[in-house]
């Protein structure tokens, strides 16, 4: 069984999962501490725990909150910018992919029975994340939709494990909140799939570039997009496709391939390769090389000498 930190056993004592009365603006600072900034992309991703939620927040900008759990949840209260929403409030509430669009107010009162995953986007920042398919009509389509998508639950799971873990990957992190949000954006809006993937070789070949001359920098998906004068969604869809992995793993197999050259040359110890090749610690090294190469740093160094 799983042992809970300091913060996670201060969270359990708290009545409330999310609380956030009277306030204005981001609601980051109200939530789980399980959370992560992505800067670039003005995006903060939090694993939000089990537990009560009171929110009442004015000029919140746009954020998605994923429920995925098969255990249900109960909204108890649902008003948007004065609309009350009531004919939901007896209903359990079952996995979900919520979209809130933003606006003047919004009050929540629910009862979560499970992790949940929010994402918040900062304001202005939206269309930038999916430039080639945004609409500034899109401001004015809908203010919540609740929506059923295996894919985004899914990808929701990843990012609840991952912040759960602690000390998370900003690239993996980010990767999946990007991934979320434009699917979010198309399915809400009912704008349908990205940007098409194919004539962007020479975009995707001067990532690939970036990446390789960068590799001990700390990467986030938002700057390489910007390198290849690509909006985050759409490099991330294009570099799947044209390369056959996501940005994460193909970054993470060139750090774990630089380190085994850096370790088999026995000149730098291993917490200065980690750091020469842009792992965040020794130990996030050892973690990403045994599940690549099935050995840790330290036993592949052994052999190199043998």
């Amino acid at each position: 069984m799983k042992t809970l930190t300091a913060m996670e056993q201060g969270r359990a004592k708290d009545d409330h999962a999310f609380r956030a009365l009277g306030q204005t603006g981001s609601f980051t600072p109200y939530t789980s501490p399980r959370a992560h900034v992505c800067t670039i992309s003005g995006m903060s991703v939090v694993a939000l725990p089990p537990g009560p939620v009171e929110l009442d927040m004015r000029d919140v900008p746009f954020f998605i909150n994923v429920a995925p759990s098969v255990q249900p949840s109960a909204l108890h209260r649902l008003n948007l910018n004065g609309r009350d929403i009531r004919h939901r409030s007896h209903l359990p509430r079952r996995p979900a992919l919520d979209v809130y669009a933003g606006g003047s107010h919004h009050e929540i009162v629910a009862a979560n029975s499970d992790w949940e995953l929010l994402i918040q986007v900062d304001d202005g920042r939206l269309p930038a994340l999916a430039a080639e398919d945004w609409d500034d009509r899109l401001e004015d389509t809908f203010d919540m939709a609740s929506l059923m998508d295996p894919v985004a639950l899914q990808l929701s799971r990843l990012a609840l494990d991952h912040l759960r873990r602690g000390d998370p990957d900003r690239l993996y992190v980010e990767g999946l909140a990007i991934a979320l949000t434009a699917r979010a954006v198309g399915l809400a809006t009912k704008r349908g799939p990205c940007a098409p993937t194919g004539g962007t070789d020479a975009r995707i070949a001067r990532a690939v570039d970036y990446i390789e001359a960068h590799l001990s920098d700390d990467l986030s998906v938002a700057l390489i997009a910007s390198e290849a004068a690509m909006s985050p969604s759409w490099f991330a869809a294009c570099f799947k496709d044209q390369i056959g992995q996501p940005v994460h793993a193909y970054v993470m197999a060139r750090r774990c391939e630089r380190a085994r050259l850096l370790i088999a040359e026995r000149r730098l110890p291993l917490a200065q390769v980690a750091a020469a090749c842009g792992f965040a610690h020794q130990a996030h090294m050892g973690r990403a090389f045994k599940a690549r190469f099935g050995t840790t740093p330290k036993e592949a160094r052994t052999s190199f000498s043998s």
